[in-house]
């Protein structure tokens, strides 16, 4: 799973990549991909990721995937998930403050409703989840650019 915090301006995103029985893979996995001038965030199944990036714009799947993205280009920002039926359901985050996904998702909204910053909100959350942590890697949407990778 994962951690990853957009604060209003920015997105946030841990590195950390765990095997399907749990152990750390790497702490230096990048969770997003470019694509055609479009930043998509991941967390989820590793194995549900392309899937879900390949049906993205169509309406659903038969086909169920266990991730969940947000998909950045120059019209804004929007969430994207599978529910159990295959349907796709999008969430515009334009005028969202403050949203999350993956395991860590909890920990890091309660950090930002406290006032924390989404880099800040990602770190407080690999403290308490076990499958996020290592590099956190931040991206500003406004410029569409990284700005930070430790």
């Amino acid at each position: 799973m994962t951690t990853i915090a957009y604060d209003g301006r920015y997105i946030a995103c841990d590195g950390r990549a765990a095997s399907a029985s749990g152990r750390v893979v790497s702490d230096k996995f990048k969770k997003y991909i470019e694509i055609d001038d479009m930043f998509i965030f991941f967390s989820g199944t590793v194995a549900d990721i392309e899937p879900l990036v390949e049906i993205i714009n169509e309406r659903g799947s038969d086909d169920i995937c266990e991730a969940s993205l947000i998909v950045v280009d120059k019209h804004g920002l929007v969430a994207v998930e599978q529910d159990e039926t295959g349907k796709i359901h999008r969430l515009p985050l334009d005028d969202v403050d403050n949203f999350a996904i993956g395991s860590g998702a909890d920990f890091a909204l309660s950090a930002m409703d406290l006032g924390e910053d989404a880099k800040d909100a990602v770190s407080y959350a690999m403290t308490r989840d076990v499958y996020s942590g290592g590099k956190i890697t931040v991206f500003d949407t406004e410029t569409l650019t990284f700005v930070t990778s430790e």
